[in-house]
């Protein structure tokens, strides 16, 4: 067990005995096992903080005298895995697609509140107003767009979040366990963050047209 738990990528391990692990498979199954030998080895149940070391981990395993068999479930995971790359590089490509659309939006949003807005805009210079007194209003609304978009944004990834896990663990109990809470809070403080950041970006570049110095 400490030599497992040594290994690169393993999180924990735990020891079962055989009288746990034969009264699981009992449970599982739904049969009376009244009079029945117990029949299962002792086990160790190996959680991996890296999936991606479970071929590696499973390997070394394999290779030790004490241990009779593995079981990785090594299909499961590779497909795991594979699904996770491509959901990562799905997610990188849409979220820069979606950060470029966002920024037009807010930033033509801005410049057509500000071409809406310019002889009230003109009407302000000639009185002597500055250009940060000016720009203030549209600055906020700007952060209030993004805002906005960061708070959909979070909301869209919380729901997506949840129809994932479930199929997750609808497909795969056996993965169940191993999943991994978000922490939506902290998730939903950074997308605001970004929002308003983003917001306020698209609105020094709308209003640098109308408004020098």
């Amino acid at each position: 067990q400490k030599r497992i738990g040594a290994l690169p990528g393993v999180e924990r391990v735990d020891f079962l005995p055989r009288e746990t692990v034969f009264q699981a498979q009992a449970d599982e199954s739904a049969l009376d096992v009244t009079g029945i030998p117990n029949f299962m080895p002792d086990t160790l149940n190996v959680r991996l903080s890296d999936a991606d070391a479970a071929k590696t981990v499973t390997d070394t395993v394999r290779g030790f005298r004490e241990v009779e068999e593995v079981q990785a479930m090594d299909a499961e995971l590779q497909t795991l895995l594979r699904l996770g790359r491509v959901a990562r590089t799905v997610g990188l490509v849409a979220g820069v697609v979606l950060l470029l659309a966002a920024l037009a939006v807010v930033a033509n949003t801005i410049r057509l509140s500000v071409f809406m807005r310019r002889r009230e805009i003109k009407i302000m210079q000639i009185v002597g107003a500055n250009a940060s007194f000016i720009r203030l209003p549209l600055l906020l609304e700007g952060f209030l767009h993004g805002l906005g978009g960061g708070a959909i944004a979070a909301l869209t990834l919380w729901g997506m979040g949840r129809y994932v896990a479930g199929l997750v663990t609808g497909n795969l109990p056996q993965f169940a366990p191993y999943t991994t809470p978000v922490d939506f809070v902290a998730v939903t403080g950074y997308l605001l963050l970004s929002g308003a950041m983003l917001g306020g970006t698209g609105s020094v570049l709308a209003i640098r047209r109308y408004l020098k110095g």
